[in-house]
């Protein structure tokens, strides 16, 4: 019975593998862009959004 179950899983497909991981590529190339940007602003902006140049380098924003 144990045989069974186990042939009726899916194997995990290597599309998706690939989406996954050029999907996680993506969002840190977005950070990284992001990171860019909140850095380029002065001190006054980014307090008044809440942020810090440590907060932004860390990237907790």
């Amino acid at each position: 019975m144990i045989s069974i179950a186990l042939t009726h899983r899916r194997p995990a497909s290597s599309p998706s593998l690939v989406m996954s991981i050029l999907m996680g590529l993506r969002r840190r190339r977005i950070r990284a862009i992001q990171r860019k940007h909140l850095l380029s602003l002065d001190d006054y902006l980014l307090r008044d959004m809440g942020l810090n140049r440590l907060d932004v380098m860390r990237g907790n924003f």
